[in-house]
């Protein structure tokens, strides 16, 4: 874990710690990366419990706690339950993760992804097959 990370969780984790909906967050992105420059924000996600109901409210309070806690505004959330497949995978598959408390949430969460994701990998690679080849034809002639 780099300096980045490590003081990242330690500023963070008192603030996730304290709401029960949160099972697991997630930094990624250029900030772990290495390829950050003085405008880069950093991005989070959190994977929110199933079970309990997250609100508009909880996503706006937990977000003011995080501009407190970093003394910034200059951040990205993500709620990784209501993302889009191709970046939920991104997420787990490159993320680090700065927050933790269910294991077992978290690992279940992170297995249906990635089954969905690998059903869904030869449509993906089809239509950005097509896609390309339609820019290549309409706009390199």
């Amino acid at each position: 874990m780099n300096d980045f990370v490590f003081k990242l969780k330690s500023k963070l984790t008192p603030v996730f710690s304290q709401d029960s909906k949160i099972i697991s967050v997630y930094v990624f992105g250029s900030s772990i990366q290495g390829l950050t420059h003085p405008k880069s924000d950093i991005d989070l996600a959190i994977l929110v419990s199933f079970d309990k109901k997250f609100s508009l409210d909880d996503l706006l309070n937990l977000e003011v706690k995080i501009t407190l806690a970093l003394k910034t505004e200059n951040y990205d959330l993500v709620v990784l339950n209501n993302a889009p497949l191709t970046l939920k995978f991104r997420i787990i598959s490159e993320g680090i993760i700065i927050y933790n408390a269910d294991d077992k949430m978290r690992c279940d969460f992170e297995e249906k992804v990635m089954q969905e994701y690998y059903d869904f990998l030869p449509r993906l690679k089809e239509f950005n097959a097509e896609y390309f080849s339609a820019l290549r034809e309409n706009y390199l002639k």
